[in-house]
């Protein structure tokens, strides 16, 4: 797996590299031109790579075998993502909320072929 190096900021001055074009159709570029438009280039180009769509273990812990205990015990409380289940509600009445025109056995309204069921 490539590591991830870490990118630098690269201002670029658009009118400047618009003029270093411009001339360089009369004269051969500059070393300092030169450079300036392999240093634009290159940022362009790290900017198009597609971004990796999930941060990884490994690049946040470093090469680590195992994460901390800490983390071991903060993702196992926070396994659900802030979302609770059923179970932890449990004072709650269930209250039954038939639908106002269907009801179980009925044809599905949208291809008349289906039956509808009652849901838990």
């Amino acid at each position: 797996m490539k590591k991830k190096t870490r990118s630098r900021r690269v201002d670029v001055n658009v009118e400047e590299l618009d003029r270093i074009i411009d001339d360089a159709r009369s004269a051969p570029l500059s070393e300092a031109d030169s450079q300036k438009l392999k240093t634009a280039l290159h940022a362009l180009a790290e900017r198009l790579l597609p971004q990796p769509k999930t941060e990884k273990t490994s690049a946040v812990f470093g090469d680590a075998e195992t994460p901390s205990e800490d983390l071991q015990a903060e993702s196992q409380s926070d396994s659900g993502h802030g979302r609770n289940g059923a179970a932890a509600y449990r004072g709650a009445k269930k209250v039954p909320i038939p639908h106002a025109k269907l009801s179980h056995g009925d044809r599905c309204p949208e291809c008349t072929r289906g039956n509808i069921y009652a849901q838990k």
